[in-house]
């Protein structure tokens, strides 16, 4: 027997996501411009690639072929409250995948990826991903 059988279960709410409209990314991306690429990269890469926020982490230098302009989606990073960071896979198989993305979000991570080799001389190894550090 579960005791569990009788109990009323939560109605569940569907939450909508919210996306910037054109506008609006191109406002985030006209005030990004003052600020230093340690911050101006991850949110300006992520409204032009608009990569899932566990992809972005998760995304490797390995995984960017700065020739083509494609990235390779092969794991995501994730938190659990209590049990901390976790690397993954994609959410679903065919998130596994390979993403053209644009000179100019090339060229930002060329940018962002000077700024970190210049860091990483500074702090030694510590640096994991390409927008995540330990």
């Amino acid at each position: 027997m579960n005791p569990a059988e009788g109990a009323e279960l939560p109605s569940l709410t569907e939450r909508q996501a919210r996306y910037l409209d054109d506008p609006e990314a191109r406002r985030m991306l006209q005030l990004l411009q003052e600020e230093p690429i340690k911050w101006r990269a991850p949110i300006a890469f992520d409204l032009l690639s608009g990569l899932r926020r566990a992809e972005l982490l998760g995304l490797r230098w390995q995984d960017v072929d700065f020739d083509t302009c494609v990235l390779h989606i092969v794991q995501t990073s994730n938190y659990v409250s209590g049990s901390g960071v976790y690397i993954g896979t994609p959410k679903t198989e065919d998130s596994n995948r390979h993403l053209k993305v644009s000179r100019t979000a090339i060229m930002l991570l060329l940018e962002y990826k000077a700024w970190q080799d210049e860091m990483k001389a500074k702090v030694g190894d510590a640096w994991e991903g390409v927008f995540t550090y330990r």
